[in-house]
Order: C-alpha cells, then structure tokens, then sequence
C-alpha cells in the first residue's frame, strides 16, 4: 500500500489510474514488490465511483464522486487472509 500511495503522489490524481496505480505491475515489479515466502499479494484493486473489488466487503468509492479514487490490497498466507487494506485518495 505505501507504494501504491506514493505513486499516487508522484502521478498526482489525474495520472493516477487503473492502469498506473500500482508500481509493482509488469514491467515494473521493484525488489520492494517481492513477498516473502510463503505470503502472497492479491492483485491490488483500483475503483472509483460506484465500482468496487472483486474481493473484500462490497462498497462504493466515496458514494461514487468522481474526485476520490479507492484502492484495496490483500495479503494472504497459510491458506487464510492476514491484511486487507483500503486507502481513499481525493483531488484536491
């Protein structure tokens, strides 16, 4: 997730999108991006307005107000989800 948020600081919002909120996507993939054995990242999701995750509680992005942009990322382990994170990003 602290990748993805500075990415969000380095693209600004309308940079930031479904195709370029998460660093560790082909080509990209940074020694930071590695999970440690036996722990696997759930490919992040991206929504915004009334879209939600394909994982995790179903919601909408700030009641679906095209200003904020959400992103949800899982961490799983020994057969069972260990973290789930949801950050909210807004242009402001």
């Amino acid at each position: 997730m602290e990748l993805i948020l500075e990415q969000r600081q380095r693209l600004g919002f309308a940079g930031f999108t479904n195709l370029t909120f998460d660093p560790c996507q082909p080509p990209g993939g940074a020694q930071a991006c590695l999970a440690p054995a036996a722990y696997t990242v759930v490919t992040p999701c991206f929504y915004t307005g009334a879209g939600t995750c394909g994982f995790g509680a179903a919601n909408t992005c700030q009641g679906g107000d095209v200003n904020y942009s959400c992103v949800r990322v899982r961490v799983t382990g020994q057969g069972t989800t260990l973290a789930e994170l949801d950050a909210m990003v807004a242009n402001y």
